[in-house]
């Protein structure tokens, strides 16, 4: 009796209040799902869902490592210069997205599940309303946390693209800021001043001069933004090369008759020859590849170049008569017809450089050595020089890393001790070739005498003679100077 009681209560409730019992199913089944006592699914299907995901995701990601036959940037490319990140390893960066997609997706699935959880709240009717007030007031807040971690997480990749455009900017501003300055010490390099000279009339006439001591600074300047900013070196040692090429100009290469006294240079030349002595050193550092600073046809006379890095700067036909050289280092720097008459050159490195056609003819006695005072002339070249005036050459062991040619004027007492052009020519013929089995003595007797001399590199023929490039390239690769800077790719 008591059964059918119960079943009849059920059984007249359903009739009675359908929508009131839907609607507290409903809720039992909410509170299940969201409930993680009582929501669970079968095991295989949640890891079958999960592997897939991650299956997909990572395939994306490699696909987006992969190389493309498009010499266009690939879409991985393209996402690493558009987040700002592209000296991030590629590895790296799909690691990172793997673990952001996987946060978000963890945070987007808890934000489902926390907002059904919220709109099925199980209250019962006996709850007070504080305890209803603190219930909702704890929902909302787990919500609202949940919304604000994932917000934050999705803004993150606009986060980080907003400050690379800042960064863009900064760098943008900074940069125009640097070329205002350059231009500004530009403009000091061409400045000039107006002064007044008494003439025969006894009136003062106004002429133009240029402005010397606005001119020194304005190297200065520009030297100081070259240590600024190292990446702008060699554009500000070509803007100082420039000035000096156009405003010292060589207009002969005639030697001066000694004796004479060491010219003074202009303050401005020789503050600009220290200025490219320092950038020229920033400017390798920073600027790769095989270039050459041209200041060739300029009139270098009792210029100071001491100490400063020359490296590779091509001084072709210039003037350079009772200069400084000491301490510089000039490895496969280029004085082809150079003047080059009473210039010291005292612990200067001149390994590779090239002096073909350059002029030593004075011999201005005393102490002076001129280029046996360098620190290295390992790998000069002396291709039609006239070397008059250098009365000692070296020793047998330095003279052997030297090239020269037969029409290099040498000193009669360095010419007595070379061996003659046909000794040469045989030597190099012997040399090249398989001597035959009576000529074996004669060669090695004359292959003793030239070693001795150390003239074994020079060639018997003159500069204009096919052979003698031939040589001259043997020479290099012996000594494993076959490549920039001693010679041009």
């Amino acid at each position: 009796m008591r059964k059918v009681q119960r079943t009849h209560n059920v059984r007249d409730m359903t009739r009675v209040r359908p929508k009131a019992f839907c609607l507290a199913r409903f809720r039992v089944k909410v509170e299940q799902m969201t409930d993680p006592i009582h929501f669970s699914l079968p095991g295989p299907v949640v890891y079958s869902i999960a592997s897939l995901g991650v299956l997909l995701l990572a395939s994306w990601l490699i696909y987006l490592a992969l190389p493309e036959d498009d010499p266009k940037p690939n879409t991985l490319t393209l996402l690493r210069n558009g987040l700002g990140l592209s000296g991030l390893h590629p590895i790296m960066l799909i690691a990172g997205a793997f673990a952001y997609a996987i946060i978000a997706a963890i945070l987007t699935v808890g934000l489902a599940f926390l907002i059904l959880g919220t709109i099925a709240l199980p209250f019962s009717e006996g709850m007070t309303p504080k305890e209803l007030r603190d219930g909702f007031l704890f929902y909302v807040l787990r919500l609202a946390g949940l919304t604000t971690v994932l917000g934050a997480v999705i803004a993150l990749p606009i986060t980080v693209i907003r400050l690379r455009l800042t960064q863009k900017q900064t760098d943008t501003a900074t940069e125009s800021l640097f070329n205002e300055k350059i231009n500004a010490a530009t403009q000091g390099l061409y400045a000039r001043r107006q002064i007044s000279i008494l003439g025969d009339d006894d009136k003062y006439q106004d002429h133009w001069q240029d402005d010397i001591v606005q001119r020194c600074a304005a190297i200065d300047r520009l030297a100081r933004l070259a240590r600024a900013n190292p990446e702008e070196a060699l554009s500000i040692s070509r803007t100082i090369a420039t000035y000096i090429r156009v405003n010292f100009p060589a207009k002969n290469l005639d030697a001066t008759p000694l004796p004479f006294e060491r010219k003074q240079p202009r303050a401005d030349l020789q503050i600009g020859i220290q200025a490219i002595g320092s950038t020229n050193l920033l400017a390798r550092e920073h600027q790769h590849g095989n270039w050459r600073l041209d200041l060739r046809s300029c009139d270098f006379d009792g210029v100071d170049f001491s100490n400063g890095n020359f490296l590779a700067v091509d001084f072709s036909r210039c003037r350079i008569e009772a200069a400084q050289m000491n301490g510089a280092n000039l490895q496969g720097v280029k004085l082809s017809g150079c003047l080059l008459n009473c210039t010291t050159f005292w612990r200067s490195d001149l390994t590779g450089a090239s002096l073909g056609f350059a002029i030593i003819s004075l011999e201005p006695g005393g102490l002076f050595q001129g280029l046996r005072t360098a620190h290295s002339l390992r790998g000069v070249s002396f291709v039609a020089s006239d070397l008059r005036g250098m009365h000692y050459l070296g020793k047998p062991s330095q003279i052997s890393e030297t090239f020269g040619t037969k029409d290099t004027q040498l000193h009669l007492n360095v010419r007595a001790k070379k061996p003659s052009d046909s000794e040469l020519s045989t030597f190099h013929v012997f040399k090249d070739g398989s001597p035959e089995q009576q000529d074996e003595v004669k060669f090695h007797t004359l292959k003793h005498g030239v070693l001795s001399t150390g003239y074994q590199h020079w060639s018997p023929y003159d500069s204009t003679d096919g052979a003698t490039h031939s040589y001259y390239v043997d020479f290099l690769k012996e000594l494993g100077m076959d490549k920039w800077p001693y010679i041009d790719s």
